[in-house]
């Protein structure tokens, strides 16, 4: 079973991913709109190179998303690939370590248990599962 560690570790780790592609969806805006004054004042400026802050893509996009259509468009997809790798980290780190869920009978009936090509059946209990189905 899962600890609490590894829960809050996971989570953790989906909050940093999303947070690094909406921080560079947003300094990738910033670079294509050539870190204009109509943007705000950066956050940080490291070695003359302004840092904004992460969430600013957003009203951004509401202000000037009519005049630079493909910069945000760009720039939410680089964001909304945060998500996407976040539900993948999410959905791997689930994933019990040795590859199966030992929480689960996963006895296999072969083909004399009536399974023949099915992936699983239903034999008076629980699902079974051929070990080597994917």
């Amino acid at each position: 079973m899962a600890t609490i560690r590894s829960y809050a570790t996971q989570g953790l780790a989906t909050v940093l991913v999303n947070l690094i592609f909406v921080w560079g969806a947003t300094q990738w805006a910033a670079y294509q709109l050539d870190f204009q004054e109509a943007l705000g004042a950066p956050w940080v400026t490291v070695q003359g190179y302004p840092v904004y802050d992460p969430w600013m893509l957003f009203p951004w996009w509401l202000s000037f998303g009519t005049e630079a259509p493909r910069v945000f468009d760009t720039g939410g997809a680089i964001a909304a690939l945060g998500g996407v790798f976040s539900a993948a980290l999410a959905l791997g780190g689930s994933r019990p370590a040795g590859g199966s869920n030992k929480n689960h009978n996963n006895l296999w009936l072969g083909p004399l248990g009536g399974c023949r090509g099915y992936q699983g059946c239903r034999i008076a209990g629980p699902f079974r599962r051929d070990p080597g189905a994917v």
